[in-house]
């Protein structure tokens, strides 16, 4: 079996924070301006263009307006139809943010709209975001096993899929800057012989393709088997 399915985690550029940036600027209609969102906005422009030249077999996005962006700029690159999956939502923190005065700035004042629409109930855990996001990343993996999966998503779903990838606690884990994206190889839920593997940070060149078997060699094995 393959068992092995490729997920490029891309995460979407950073949320406009000032009053010269124009939220418009990410519209939802197939193009992405990154101008003032992006670090390095020929990078992200090239990053998508790479992604989608994988002839990826899905194409899959967090319900948030940046990650819904990002998705329709690359759909028609990929020739695919963007995905939604709630469990890839950003953390909802609550509502500690109360009214929103206007001195914040209209994208800010939407920016918090957004965030309470998400949830009525308090701050969720990172508990909680960590097994929604590892169910959705682990649904995806049984679904498109041996295949390569673009997944859309926020800091916070990033650093939990790394914290598996690596065995390592959330908290100790990091994620790519806006606008970068990672690879993972990531195990089908029922797979005896693969595990989890980190395949590159902040990818700016072309991974080579998913292992589709085990390779065994003296010293140690390509894709470590599970216990």
């Amino acid at each position: 079996m393959e068992a092995v399915a490729r997920l490029f985690l891309v995460r979407p550029p950073a949320y406009p924070g000032s009053a010269a940036a124009d939220p418009a600027r990410i519209p939802i209609d197939g193009t992405l301006d990154l101008e003032g969102h992006a670090a390095d906005p020929r990078a992200m422009h090239e990053l998508l263009q790479r992604l989608a030249r994988r002839a990826p077999a899905a194409l899959v996005s967090s319900p948030s307006a940046r990650s819904l962006a990002v998705a329709r700029a690359l759909a028609p690159l990929c020739g695919l139809e963007p995905r939604q999956d709630a469990r890839l939502a950003p953390r909802f923190l609550g509502n500690w943010q109360g009214q929103c005065p206007a001195s914040l700035g209209p994208e800010w004042q939407q920016f918090l709209a957004d965030r309470r629409r998400i949830s009525a109930l308090g701050a969720e855990s990172l508990e909680a975001l960590r097994a929604r996001v590892l169910a959705g990343l682990d649904a995806l993996a049984a679904e498109f096993h041996g295949r390569e999966v673009l997944v859309v998503l926020h800091a916070d779903a990033q650093r939990a899929a790394l914290a598996r990838a690596l065995g390592l606690a959330d908290g100790e884990c990091f994620e790519p800057q806006p606008g970068q994206a990672i690879a993972l190889d990531w195990a089908h839920p029922d797979a005896r012989e693969f595990t989890h593997a980190l395949i590159g940070m902040g990818v700016d060149w072309d991974v080579a393709a998913a292992a589709k078997q085990v390779h065994r060699f003296p010293g140690g094995a390509s894709v470590l088997p599970r216990s």
